[in-house]
């Protein structure tokens, strides 16, 4: 689907609205419901739809814009909820699901995100010990490729 020239459609002005267009038929609809919802302080209730999202069959891009909204929220909620889909991902979903979690890529050297960096691993390193064994072992692989390595 192309893009160009779209515009993201107004602010959702609620979670309830958010809801009712993320399983609309316009993948900007869709988009902004994730990141609505990603931004949602009632995480859990929002997991199934954000877990759908994330696995959007349709269109990367609801997948892309869903995990950078909630990697942006910078909090163990947000980051086990991504490890979780990418523990279920197919391959294409879960490029980008990884891709919003490690860039960027250790060999770059971006000083201006170097403590968020830091702390994204520190939550890493937290969530790889997490008691869901999925969450723990996509945790550490991420570890690896923020570390350089390969997965």
């Amino acid at each position: 689907m192309d893009l160009a020239g779209r515009q993201w459609p107004k602010v959702l002005s609620c979670d309830t609205d958010a809801y009712v267009v993320s399983t609309s038929s316009d993948v900007l609809m869709r988009a902004a419901a994730g990141v609505r919802l990603a931004a949602t302080l009632d995480l859990d209730n929002a997991s199934d739809t954000l877990l759908s999202l994330l696995h959007d069959p349709e269109n990367t891009f609801v997948t892309q814009e869903t995990a950078e909204a909630l990697v942006g929220r910078r909090d163990h909620q947000g980051l086990r909820l991504l490890l979780r889909a990418y523990a279920d991902a197919d391959e294409l979903s879960g490029y980008y699901i990884r891709d919003a979690i490690v860039w960027p890529p250790a060999e770059v050297d971006y000083p201006e995100v170097a403590p968020e960096m830091d702390e994204r691993r520190s939550l890493l390193d937290d969530l790889a010990h997490d008691p869901d064994a999925e969450v723990a072992k996509a945790a550490r692989l991420l570890l690896t490729a923020l570390a350089g390595g390969t997965i």
